[in-house]
């Protein structure tokens, strides 16, 4: 029952961090250019250091103490399976910026 619940919530979370997503993707910076809608969201700080930026999609890793490494490579893998992708970049003492993008269309499902 506790591992139902827990895969649940995680489920949940994951589903938030989609909504998220698509929600700021319908924001100012959106374009319409290719049948694409595209987001660029950039912050200021730290930025990530090369060693741990080459393993930021990789499943199961984290520099948290209590994260599960689960976050980016889910939505890497919700962007690709709707025809989208994420990409992201950073520089140290200047911020990481991630640039998504999904079709307007359903073109990618149909072919599916």
């Amino acid at each position: 029952m506790i591992k139902v619940m827990a895969a649940t919530l995680l489920r949940r979370g994951l589903a938030l961090i989609f909504i998220a997503i698509v929600t700021l993707a319908v924001g100012p910076s959106e374009v319409r250019a290719a049948q694409l809608t595209v987001t660029n969201l950039e912050d200021s700080g730290p930025g990530i250091p090369a060693e741990i930026f080459k393993r930021i999609f990789e499943p199961l890793f984290s520099t948290k103490g209590f994260g599960v490494g689960l976050g980016l490579p889910t939505v890497k893998q919700i962007m690709e399976h709707h025809g989208g992708n994420i990409e992201m970049s950073s520089e140290l003492g200047r911020g990481t910026r991630a640039l998504i993008w999904l079709p307007l269309t359903r073109e990618a499902e149909i072919a599916a």
